[in-house]
């Protein structure tokens, strides 16, 4: 049977497992299981790389908010770009993921626009320093981008939400499509808890938005709480800005899992975690999430972003209200470890949402069903 025709428009190299933590290429994966893939890319050509710099430079040297008319030039030019190269071919569906490319895109061809956000919700949020003029264009762009679109699929309830109520996009082409755990847990069997020791893994390139200090307020709390077990902190990611003299937190940096023997060292504190720990201050989804669920770990976090698709309170973890303490997140946990059964009975459920829900192929089956 002759496979239909797919473009895929994204804005970097999706055979980049560095795209987009690896969701550009987890998507290229999970079309090619259906389709036949074109890859457009819309990288910035030299002039309107060009253009953009000087917009930058003009705005800040010269303040003037008559410039704000010409900030998405480069995105129409992009646009413009983009569908000469859709008209030369035919295709049965386009899967895009990119704001910007998504605005000014012309074609006949029914578009499947994906993300973990709005442009809405990330100010304030991840950004702190828009311009109200920033905020003005983007908007708008978001919004043709939206209006563009056949469907638009989000990682989570909270973008969604946000597509129909704030820009006005209609439920009914709306739905939700999980992000899924870049691991492979295919020979993993989960080892019994070791009653005396409580590993508590954290995994995070952003010490202050991941919440690092409060990790760690929080494994010294529970050492000083509770004699009967020795609590220790496995640090992956980024070092600390400080220097911790603690036995019981162990730095580990960043774990590249292109190098064989740090994929393996983070394979090992994965298999050997009870529990997960990430108190992160923003997050659109979170794909350690859906990792820590496939390694039957119960995340604890904050509720706040888009994390409550991935983590559901008292089945494949906890979210605290944002502004808790370590403390607080200690008191979590020993209730957690105190409760009879109630670890392993949220480290099955948090492998039966990863085997359901939180893995790459039923987002790539839940695209295929949008793109038939």
């Amino acid at each position: 049977m002759v496979k239909k025709r797919i473009a895929y428009v994204i804005g970097q190299d999706p055979g980049d497992r560095r795209t987009w933590s690896g969701i550009g290429f987890s998507c290229l994966e999970q079309l090619k299981r259906f389709y036949d893939v074109d890859i457009i890319l819309g990288r910035s050509t030299l002039i309107e790389g060009t253009i953009r710099l000087c917009i930058m430079v003009w705005r800040k040297l010269c303040f003037s908010h008559s410039l704000g008319n010409f900030i998405n030039i480069v995105s129409k030019l992009k646009g413009r770009r983009i569908s000469r190269t859709l008209a030369n071919q035919k295709y049965n569906g386009i899967f895009l993921i990119g704001t910007d490319l998504g605005a000014y895109l012309k074609t006949d061809v029914p578009i499947l626009y994906f993300s973990d956000a709005t442009f809405n919700l990330m100010v304030g949020y991840y950004w702190s320093n828009a311009s109200k003029i920033s905020v003005r264009q983007g908007d708008m762009m978001q919004k043709r981008c939206l209006e563009n679109s056949t469907y638009c699929m989000f990682a989570s309830n909270w973008a969604l939400d946000n597509a129909v109520n704030y820009y006005g996009i209609p439920r009914d082409k709306c739905l939700v499509g999980k992000f899924g755990a870049n691991v492979d847990t295919s020979s993993f069997v989960h080892a019994a808890p070791d009653d005396k020791t409580v590993n508590l893994l954290f995994v995070g390139v952003d010490w202050k938005r991941k919440g690092g200090d409060i990790a760690v307020e929080c494994v010294r709390e529970l050492n000083g709480i509770d004699k009967s077990r020795r609590y220790i902190l496995h640090l992956v990611g980024v070092k600390p800005p400080y220097k911790i003299k603690d036995s019981n937190i162990k730095v580990y940096g960043f774990l590249n899992r292109n190098i064989p023997e740090q994929q393996k060292l983070m394979i090992s504190l994965r298999e050997k975690a009870d529990i997960f720990i990430l108190p992160t201050q923003a997050e659109c989804a979170g794909i350690v999430f859906c990792e820590s669920s496939a390694y039957g770990i119960p995340s604890i976090t904050y509720d706040t972003g888009g994390i409550g698709d991935y983590v559901v309170n008292g089945e494949n973890g906890y979210r605290l209200a944002p502004g808790s303490s370590g403390k607080d997140f200690a008191r979590v946990i020993s209730d957690l470890l105190n409760t009879p059964g109630k670890l392993a009975y949220m480290s099955r459920k948090a492998q039966e949402m990863y085997s359901t829900e939180l893995n790459w192929n039923h987002l790539g089956d839940t695209i295929h069903e949008v793109l038939k």
